[in-house]
């Protein structure tokens, strides 16, 4: 799969969840942590995602004043739910 083919997809799923962990993009596109972080810096240039550690949120994710679906905050902060 080609860099911006890639790029394409990544922004899909970020848009359909809210929000998506770098290491699940990289399972998903079977490429690298690197890889998908580069590839994010790269949306992040274009204003297109918000990076946070370890993962990323659609613009409209984090700007909206509704309440997020469960099903995307369920993937927002996992390991501090779980230590809580």
């Amino acid at each position: 799969m080609i860099r911006a083919e890639r790029q394409a997809k990544i922004l899909h799923l970020i848009r359909e969840r809210g929000y998506i962990k770098n290491e699940e993009l990289a399972s998903i596109f079977k490429v690298t942590q690197a890889t998908i972080r580069r590839d994010l810096k790269a949306l992040k240039e274009q204003s297109l995602v918000r990076l946070d550690h370890g993962g990323s949120y659609d613009l409209d994710f984090m700007a909206s004043g509704s309440e997020p679906l469960y099903e995307t905050k369920v993937h927002v902060n996992q390991d501090q739910k779980r230590m809580i």
